[in-house]
């Protein structure tokens, strides 16, 4: 084997070392979540609050705050997780015009070690995917997003 190829064939396995080394990604974890589900005029949007499956035992306490406009029909529910403790309020203010589509904010926090991934998202299920962000234990994250 000749001088080039012995090089090539160091860096590829150099390469192919350092992959399988790699820490994971926030999206290679796997999550634990609650979900509740917002309707909003008879439309269902799934808020899921979630955090790694192997550290929410970690979780003391978390929040999620949903505000729709004041007169919408909305309501909040179905978060019940033993293991992953949420608190649900839902805020009405301002008002929407009665056409298109009704503006929502979303805001989890959730208490836990310091430094936690966590991470909030919104699916309609006649739509798609709505909104998302990830964030760290203690500090707030917040989605806006339009129900249609």
């Amino acid at each position: 084997m000749n001088r080039a190829m012995r090089v090539l064939l160091a860096l590829l396995l150099v390469g192919a070392l350092s992959v399988m080394h790699q820490s994971r990604a926030s999206a290679d974890l796997i999550w634990c979540i609650v979900d509740p589900v917002l309707i909003v005029d008879g439309k269902a949007v799934n808020l899921t609050v979630s955090v790694p499956q192997d550290q929410r035992q970690s979780v003391v306490s978390s929040s999620l705050v949903v505000t729709v406009p004041a007169n919408v029909d909305a309501r909040l529910a179905g978060a019940s997780a033993l293991n992953f403790p949420v608190s649900l309020n839902l805020i009405r203010a301002g008002t929407y015009a009665g056409a298109g589509p009704v503006p929502v904010t979303a805001t989890a926090t959730i208490v836990a070690v310091p430094g936690m991934p966590t991470r909030l998202a919104a699916t309609q299920p006649s739509v798609g995917p709505l909104a998302a962000t990830t964030g760290v234990s203690g500090t707030p994250m917040t989605v806006s997003f339009a129900v249609r």
